[in-house]
């Protein structure tokens, strides 16, 4: 998983969030 270290001040939190709510989306998708 790449961690984009920009403006957040938790890139660890902020990365398990969007890559939480792209596998979201994509079980979504697919089911």
């Amino acid at each position: 998983m790449r961690v984009v270290v920009g403006p957040m001040k938790k890139p660890a939190e902020a990365g398990f969030f969007v890559a939480w709510r792209a596998l979201r989306a994509v079980v979504i998708s697919s089911g």
